[in-house]
C-alpha cells in the first residue's frame, strides 16, 4: 500500500473516510477487508471507473467459495472449501501463491501491511506474508474459525466456534485478551470509537472494549446472531435470526428502531448516508431510511441473498444472489443497472478496487469485471 501518493490525495481519503468515523483509514484503490473498512459500512465513494459488467477473466479453484475477497496491492486474496488461502494476481488472474490449510476457509482475510490475516476450521488463525504466502505465525483458537477478522490499534480481532472473541497482537500473534461468550461464534466483528461490536450464536450483541476486553454493554435479540455488524453515525446496525433488522444506540445498546422481515437476516448491512442496506432469507434486499427503519424500497432477487452481502461503490449497490447471479443496482431505487449468472449460488460477498468487480461463486469460480 505504500506509494508514492500525493498530499492532496492522502488527505482527501482520509476526509472522506472521516465522515463514517472509521477506525482504520484504507487507501480507495484497495479494498482491505469484507465490508471494506473496520466498521464494517461497505461504502467506497470516489471510484472513477462506470462498470459495464464485462467479464476480465475467471479463476477456478475447484470448490465452492465463501470467503470474501480481500484486493490490495494488485492481489485478491481469498479462500475456498478446500481448505487454501489464494493471492492472484487482480488484473489478470494469475495465481501468485496458494496456502494450504486443514480445513474449510468461508473467513475472510483482512490485509494491512503486507500481511494477510484469516481463520481457518482447522481452529487456526493465520498471519501470512502477503508477497509470498509464507507464514508469519498462526493462533490455535479452541474451535473452528469462520469468523472474519478486523484490524485496529496493532491487534486483529476475530471470533471463534469455542465462543470466545479474540484479541491478537499482531507482531507475535500472542493474546492480548480473550472475551467467553455462551455459544459458537459465527459473525465477524466490526469496530468503532474503541469497541468492538459482534454476534453469538448465544442470541446476544456483545459491545466489547477493544483495550481492556470488558464488555460496554449487552443487547438479547431473539436467535443468533451471525450477521456482521455495521457501525455507522453512532448506530450499530445488525440482522438477526429472529427476522429482524436492529439499529441500536452505539454508546448503550438501546433500541433505536427495529424492522421485521419474513425470514432471517444473517449477513452484512451496509450503509450509505441515510440509507442502509440489508438483505434477508425472504429473497429480498432492503433500502431503509437509517433513521427510521421505514422501508424506501425492496427488490427480490429470485434466491435466497442473505449469503452475499451488498456493497455501494459511489451510486451502484452490488450484489451475489442464490440464484447465481450478479446484480447491480441502483442504490437510490433498486433499478437493475446489469446482472450476470455465475451457474451456482453466490454466497461470497463482492469487493471492488481499481475498477475491477470481484465475485466469488458455489461452483468454485472467481470471477473479475470491469
Amino acid at each position: 500500500m505504500k506509494k508514492n501518493y500525493s498530499f492532496k490525495f492522502i488527505i482527501s481519503t482520509l476526509c472522506t473516510f472521516a465522515v463514517f468515523n472509521t477506525v482504520n483509514y484504507v487507501l480507495a484503490k484497495d479494498w482491505p477487508m469484507m465490508g471494506y473498512n473496520a466498521s464494517r459500512t461497505g461504502y467506497l465513494q470516489g471510484e472513477k471507473h462506470q462498470l459495464k459488467g464485462k467479464l476480465k477473466w475467471t479463476y477456478e479453484t475447484g470448490a465452492q467459495i465463501n470467503s470474501s475477497p480481500a484486493v490490495v496491492d494488485n492481489k485478491v486474496i481469498f479462500g475456498n472449501d478446500n481448505g487454501i488461502i489464494y493471492a492472484l494476481d487482480s488484473q489478470s488472474g494469475k495465481e501468485i501463491w496458494n496456502l494450504k490449510t486443514e480445513g474449510i476457509v468461508d473467513s475472510s482475510p483482512a490485509v494491512q501491511a503486507g500481511i494477510v490475516y484469516i481463520g481457518s476450521r482447522d481452529s487456526k488463525f493465520y498471519a501470512i506474508n502477503a508477497k509470498d504466502g509464507t507464514i508469519k505465525w498462526t493462533f490455535n483458537s479452541g474451535g473452528k474459525i469462520s469468523s472474519s477478522p478486523v484490524l485496529n490499534d496493532n491487534k486483529v480481532y476475530f471470533g471463534s466456534w469455542d465462543g470466545n472473541v479474540y484479541a491478537l497482537n499482531i507482531s507475535d500473534g500472542s493474546l492480548a485478551w480473550k472475551y467467553s461468550t455462551k455459544d459458537r461464534i459465527m459473525s465477524s466483528p466490526a469496530i468503532n470509537n474503541d469497541t468492538v461490536y459482534i454476534g453469538s450464536h448465544d442470541n446476544n450483541l456483545y459491545a466489547i472494549n477493544t483495550k481492556s476486553g470488558k464488555p460496554r454493554w449487552v443487547f438479547h435479540s431473539g436467535s443468533y446472531i451471525m450477521s456482521l455488524p455495521s457501525v455507522f453515525n453512532g448506530t450499530v446496525y445488525v440482522g438477526s435470526w429472529d427476522k429482524n433488522i436492529y439499529a441500536l444506540n452505539a454508546n448503550n445498546g438501546s433500541i433505536k428502531w427495529k424492522r421485521t422481515t419474513k425470514e432471517t437476516v444473517g449477513r452484512a448491512i451496509s450503509a450509505k448516508g441515510n440509507l442502509i442496506y440489508a438483505v434477508s432469507d425472504d429473497k429480498n434486499i432492503y433500502c431503509l431510511d437509517a433513521n427510521s427503519g421505514k422501508i424506501i424500497w425492496r427488490k427480490n432477487l429470485g434466491g435466497i441473498v442473505a449469503g452475499s452481502s451488498a456493497i455501494i461503490v459511489n451510486n451502484i449497490l452490488y450484489i451475489g444472489s442464490a440464484d447465481g447471479s450478479i446484480y447491480a443496482l441502483n442504490s437510490q431505487n433498486g433499478v437493475k443497472k446489469w446482472s450476470y449468472k455465475t451457474g451456482a449460488p453466490v454466497m461470497s460477498t463482492p469487493a471492488l478496487s481499481n475498477g475491477i468487480f470481484y465475485a466469488a461463486s458455489q461452483n468454485g469460480k472467481l470471477f473479475a469485471f470491469e
